[in-house]
C-alpha cells in the first residue's frame, strides 16, 4: 500500500469527522499554507520504508491551535486542545477500515506541545500543536 492511499484515507476521515471539522479551519496533506489564521491540520507520513510486500512508517496528524489572549499574555487553549486530543484518539480507532486500508498499528502517541519552531513564519501568532503519531506496518 502506498503512502498516498494512506494519506487520502486519513484526510477523508478527518474531513468527514463532524467534531474535528467544528474546530478546524483547514486540512492539508504534507504541509501548511504560509498564511493561516485559524486551527489548521496537517496529515503526513514519516519514514516510509517499503519492501516488495510490506510498508512501515509513521502517520503524523498535527493540529495547530492558536493560543488565547489572557490580558496580554498568550496561553494554551486547554479546553480546545483537550477536545481535539479526544477527537484524534477516536479518529485513530477508526483508521483501519475494511476494504480501504488495513494497518498493523505498532504504537500510538497523542500529545500537545508549544510550537517553538514557528519563527517568523506567522507574525504575532503563538500556538500549541496537538499531535497524533501512529507507527504502522502494512
Amino acid at each position: 500500500m502506498n503512502t498516498n492511499t494512506i494519506l487520502t484515507h486519513v484526510y477523508t476521515l478527518i474531513k468527514a469527522d463532524a467534531l474535528l471539522m467544528t474546530y478546524l479551519t483547514g486540512v492539508y496533506k504534507d504541509s501548511l499554507p504560509m498564511a493561516r489564521t485559524g486551527v489548521d491540520c496537517v496529515v503526513s507520513i514519516l519514514a516510509n520504508l517499503s519492501t516488495k510486500h510490506t510498508s512501515q512508517g509513521a502517520l503524523l496528524i498535527r493540529i495547530y491551535v492558536p493560543d488565547v489572549d489572557a490580558g496580554g499574555d498568550y496561553v494554551q487553549d486547554f479546553a480546545k486542545c483537550s477536545i481535539l486530543e479526544d477527537a484524534l484518539k477516536a479518529l485513530s480507532d477508526r483508521i483501519n477500515t475494511k476494504n480501504v486500508i488495513q494497518l498493523i498499528l505498532n504504537s500510538r502517541e497523542i500529545n500537545t506541545y508549544k510550537n517553538v519552531e514557528m519563527g517568523n513564519s506567522v507574525p504575532n501568532r503563538q500556538e500549541h500543536v496537538v499531535t497524533l503519531k501512529i507507527n504502522y506496518l502494512t
